[in-house]
């Protein structure tokens, strides 16, 4: 069963994205419990409707399932709810359920033992025992598997292949900012190289668990935090944020222009209806959703082109009441994402030339006689005398005869 295809057949789809953030598959949609449907599922309504079916493919599938059973003798259930090990010589003959069961026909040898009176007793382990055995071998496996890289050949080896990763090593102590641009931009680049442009969460989520173990004065939160839904105090969602996400969404934006132009234009043009029609509903999505968000990021990238040509001659004031997702605290990479879409070679060039733009307000600060404590960096001096060039504002408060004077 494809859970997927199901949520959209219920009319879910606006919540694929989300269970897929806390990585449900197949097989862990079967399993899904009253507080994760919860943490999907904020609105009552939609949490409530989702319950009430979910319950009923619980109960049309365990139906099936007896059906099969009564119909097909010599077959066998075990149940599995007790974490029971299977072994792998019957594995070939075993039928999964949706339950917690498995149905297997036994072969010969295997028949004897059960329903020979005569053969030898199965000598049974108590489940206490059989418990404590499993839990030790599941947590042996889930350390290595947490402490397995991402990387085929592990992190600190990718970053002797390259000058800016021997850097990064070589400071791995005490890391400053441009030490962890490089580091994303090592990262960032063989995460493409090796999945694709589009990376999931989890990805970034073991990448920021590897630099952690790698470099111990590094934080987690510095290069990753995940989508967030809204709270009860505050509805609005949170995007991902961190140095890695950002490395990311630059690049990505940069990789899709770049593919972009090496399409004719005549090409570039002539689109297909199912992907006219697929872009319309992306729009129409955005018209309406604010989360979650990396599906709102995802639409507005892919729906650059027809935005461009819709709205090529409109006011701001139409396009965010249009697009609500631009209101939200999100809105401003949005707009940074179109720019980058836009001007592909024009991406972080206030870096490159705020040193121009420095000593131009450092010389008007000179003829207005503007002075303050001086700074061997000129680009420092520059930001800290900026607001000394505009006019003080004076506001009136709500109380009569209150003003505050203000930059």
């Amino acid at each position: 069963m494809d859970y997927q295809l199901q949520l959209i057949e219920w009319g879910f789809c606006e919540y694929v994205s989300a269970f897929e953030e806390e990585g449900i598959d197949d097989s862990s949609f079967a399993l899904l419990d009253d507080e994760t449907i919860r943490n999907i599922f904020e609105k009552a309504g939609p949490r409530l409707l989702f319950t009430k079916l979910f319950n009923d493919l619980k109960s049309s599938n365990k139906e099936n399932t007896r059906e099969n059973v009564s119909n097909n003798s010599g077959l066998i259930m075990v149940d599995t709810s007790q974490d029971a090990s299977i072994d792998p010589s019957i594995a070939s003959s075993i039928i999964s359920t949706p339950s917690s069961s498995y149905i297997f026909e036994p072969d010969e040898e295997m028949r004897s033992l059960l329903f020979d009176k005569s053969g030898m007793e199965i000598e049974e382990i108590p489940n206490d025992k059989r418990k404590g055995e499993d839990m030790n071998l599941s947590r042996h496996k889930k350390v290595q598997r947490t402490s397995q890289s991402i990387f085929p050949q592990g992190l600190v080896t990718l970053l002797e292949k390259y000058t800016d990763g021997k850097i990064v090593i070589l400071n791995k102590k005490k890391l400053n900012n441009d030490h962890r641009q490089k580091l994303c931009k090592v990262i960032v680049n063989e995460l493409i190289s090796l999945f694709g442009p589009d990376l999931r969460a989890h990805q970034f989520v073991q990448v920021c668990e590897e630099i952690e173990r790698v470099f111990e004065n590094e934080l987690t939160e510095t290069y990753y935090i995940p989508y967030s839904a809204g709270g009860e105090k505050s509805k609005k969602g949170s995007g991902p944020k961190g140095k890695l996400w950002c490395r990311y969404v630059n690049v990505r934006a940069a990789l899709r222009l770049a593919n972009a132009q090496k399409k004719p234009l005549e090409i570039e043009k002539r689109m297909s209806p199912e992907e006219n029609i697929e872009n319309m509903k992306q729009l129409d999505f955005l018209k309406v959703g604010v989360e979650p968000y990396t599906k709102i990021l995802s639409a507005w990238e892919d729906t650059h082109k027809l935005r461009r040509k819709l709205y090529q001659n409109t006011e701001l004031s139409k396009i965010f009441n249009d697009f609500p997702c631009l209101r939200m605290n999100s809105g401003i990479e949005l707009i940074e994402t179109d720019f980058n879409n836009r001007f592909p070679d024009k991406i972080d060039r206030i870096y490159s030339e705020f040193p121009k733009v420095a000593q131009a307000i450092l010389k008007e600060a000179a003829e207005r006689k503007i002075e303050i404590d001086s700074r061997k960096d000129e680009s420092t001096e520059a930001l800290l005398i900026l607001p000394f060039l505009f006019s003080p504002i004076t506001l009136k408060k709500k109380q009569k005869g209150h003003y505050m004077e203000t930059h």
